[in-house]
């Protein structure tokens, strides 16, 4: 070979060499300096354990799952929160989570390949959300991320190379989370905003995407939603309710029981008397008498058991948060309701604690299984919402009722150090504003209503004392006081004011107009119906309200 050409393949060798290396150089200065910047992942995702992943979904990042023995388990919170729609429970004192349906309950034990503990926090294994829900999950080992796509996502195909997930939806700009390749899959949140997609692509990365690089394509994962009851049309009420609450102290059909239901219930649909309530270590304390039963239906009237914890928040927790003495009790009130054809059970549980309160939505949980396989009817009792009820999920109510009935009265109370009217028009018109935007349809809502007021002595903030009253007894305080009767604008309601051995009087009065009101609240607003507290305190000058309102609209 000439010795020339062998002098020449060194040069050249080295001439490419140095412009390969002249030229990934000067890329990767221009890179630096005019280029794009990879954001790593460590700085933007949450700080994670060595165990644990960070998961990305619908958009953002929603909690954390662990590793344990090449498995993923998603946090219970997340699974909860993103798919399950709160229907895990985890019991702690049996050690397992409990997942409860409207048509059953299953036990995934802490022993077993679902379900593992971390830091007293429970999580579920990936594999078996994805079996449960439809979800899809993957995993990125390299950055800790546990990727779930949203099967009602929107997806897209990438159509050209070196396509980037930016920072932010701008052509000038330098940062991204992630490089993807041609028929890579994204999935796209929102609508196009300045030529740009926000996307999350298949490891987790969420960024900006040029639209004019990728191809918008339908889902193609479905959902699977959990088994979520919806009432039997047999057993809702086609007519509009009228309930009345019967406070009754004695398993006796006696005739203290029976005048007060006998002189009201031609304008009744349904009596709802307490015979149940809360007894110590879980026990379920009756007052059920079969005689009332069978009166009420002769007389065409439904029968709904109230079942109250006596504002006994301690007793209530000590019962509800014990698993054995929850689904023990649940299994008397079914027995008890079944053994005596009642209609309804109505629970009355007052006086929640944040503490209790997730043991009390368990509890309605697993009695729904149990009275709807019974057909019967299954009704809360809910005050008014307000700031110190924010943890009261009347949503879950909604989900798990046939009815809620809102108690808008004690708008005013005995604790209160101003004197009031115990529900006020625009009180009342609020509770059910605000009981339906916290998720309540409204052909389940019963509007509670008052069958009593209160008289108030003395002045505000000083020697101001109060009692509750029936409506007889409130006006015969008036009638024999002479007191002075107007209207009052602000409230909605007749106000009377005097003097009652020496001391100022006042009483803000429940009456026909009052009673009025409210039903045409009820009938405008296509509630459910009305429940009155309670029978016995009424008079007989509300009827004609119920006869051109309620009578009408049913018959």
């Amino acid at each position: 070979m000439d010795s020339r050409k062998k002098a020449f393949i060194p040069i050249a060798v080295i001439f490419f060499a140095v412009l390969a290396i002249l030229t990934f150089t000067a890329v990767k200065l221009y890179d630096h300096f005019y280029g794009l910047h990879r954001i790593k992942a460590e700085d933007y995702l949450p700080e994670m354990a060595e165990d644990e992943y960070v998961v990305v979904y619908d958009c953002a990042y929603a909690g954390k799952a662990i590793e344990v023995d090449g498995e993923v388990y998603v946090n219970l919170d997340v699974v909860n929160d993103e798919w399950a729609r709160e229907l895990f429970f985890y019991a702690e004192d049996i050690n397992a989570v409990l997942y409860t349906t409207q048509v059953e309950q299953t036990e995934f034990p802490v022993e077993g390949p679902e379900v593992e503990v971390k830091d007293g926090e429970a999580y579920i294994l990936a594999r078996t959300c994805s079996e449960m829900f439809g979800m899809r999950f993957t995993v990125n080992e390299d950055d800790r991320i546990c990727m779930v796509r949203k099967p009602s996502g929107q997806m897209a195909n990438v159509d050209k190379f070196r396509t980037y997930l930016l920072q932010n939806p701008d052509p000038e700009e330098r940062f991204y989370t992630a490089e993807v390749g041609r028929n890579d899959t994204l999935e796209i949140y929102g609508e196009e905003v300045n030529g740009y997609y926000f996307a999350v692509c298949e490891n987790g990365y969420m960024g900006y995407v040029d639209a004019s690089r990728i191809t918008l394509s339908p889902a193609t994962l479905t959902v699977k939603e959990p088994d979520i009851w919806e009432t039997d049309e047999d057993v809702l009420y086609s007519h509009v309710i009228s309930l009345g609450f019967h406070q009754v102290y004695t398993s006796e059909f006696n005739e203290d029981v029976y005048y007060p239901i006998y002189d009201t219930s031609y304008y009744l649909s349904v009596l709802a008397p307490t015979w149940f309530s809360l007894g110590e270590n879980g026990s379920l304390k009756s007052l059920v008498n079969g005689e009332y039963v069978e009166w009420a239906w002769w007389h065409g009237y439904d029968v709904w058991a109230v079942f109250t914890n006596s504002f006994d928040d301690e007793l209530t927790y000590e019962t509800l948060s014990d698993t054995y003495k929850r689904r023990a009790l649940v299994n008397q009130l079914v027995s008890a309701m079944k053994m005596n054809d009642i209609d309804g059970l109505n629970v009355d549980f007052e006086g929640l604690s944040e503490k209790t309160y997730p043991y009390f939505i368990q509890f309605l949980r697993e009695l729904s299984i149990g009275v709807r396989s019974e057909d019967i009817v299954l009704s809360i009792d809910t005050v008014v919402p307000s700031e110190w009820t924010d943890y009261y999920r009347r949503d879950i109510y909604n989900d798990l009722c046939d009815y809620v009935i809102v108690m808008a009265y004690d708008e005013y109370w005995g604790g209160s150090e101003v004197a009031g009217p115990v529900s006020s028009k625009s009180f009342t018109v609020n509770a059910v504003i605000d009981t339906m935007a916290c998720g309540v349809a409204k052909e389940k809502i019963i509007l509670g209503m008052p069958w009593y007021t209160r008289i108030w002595y003395g002045e505000d903030y000083d020697d101001l004392e109060t009692e509750a009253v029936g409506l007889r007894t409130a006006w015969l305080t008036v009638y024999d006081n002479d007191m002075e009767v107007t209207f009052d604008e602000s409230t909605g309601l007749n106000y009377a004011e005097g003097e009652v051995d020496g001391r100022r009087c006042r009483i803000w009065l429940e009456d026909e107009d009052s009673v009025r009101w409210r039903l045409k609240l009820a009938l405008d607003s296509e509630l459910a119906g009305v429940a009155a507290w309670s029978i016995g305190l009424e008079n007989g000058y509300i009827w004609p309200a119920y006869e051109d309102l309620l009578m009408k609209a049913n018959y």
